[in-house]
């Protein structure tokens, strides 16, 4: 009777690490539908960068002009103006960046990031492939 029940909670965890995974690469490919959806529908402008270190990390301010309105020292956006980003690897102070406009708000300039998206999702396949060899095995046996 007690090996039942352990078989069960196994059972369970193996169709939870599914669950999760398949949860992970759909958050993950809805946020890249969205950064897909501004690379091709907003205005890329060329800016500025300064990069400030925040206590939470760093924050990248860009300085552009837009249809002849000069808009300094903007916090960067992503995925919409949900988050704000900071790509270290790529946005040094200073530097030029390309950055996306909605001419709605044109005051909130944006950045696309696929770095998350693509670490969840590798994390999503994990568990799915986890999941697929491990009933595999129990297949076989």
């Amino acid at each position: 009777m007690g090996s039942a029940k352990s078989f069960d909670k196994e059972e369970k965890a193996k169709k939870m690490g599914l669950k999760v995974g398949i949860i992970m690469l759909l958050i993950s490919l809805l946020f890249m539908v969205i950064d897909i959806y501004q690379i091709i529908n907003l205005d890329r402008v060329e800016a500025t960068l300064t990069v400030t270190r925040k206590y939470k990390g760093y924050v990248a301010y860009a300085t552009y002009e837009y249809m002849g309105v000069r808009y300094e020292k903007k916090c960067i956006k992503s995925c919409g103006g949900i988050f704000t980003t900071c790509n270290t690897f790529v946005m040094k102070d200073g530097k030029s960046f390309t950055v996306l406009i909605d001419p709605a708000k044109p005051d909130i300039p944006q950045a696309t990031n696929f770095g998350m998206e693509i670490f969840v999702i590798t994390l999503g396949i994990a568990f799915v492939i986890g999941f697929v060899k491990e009933n595999q095995k129990d297949s076989v046996l």
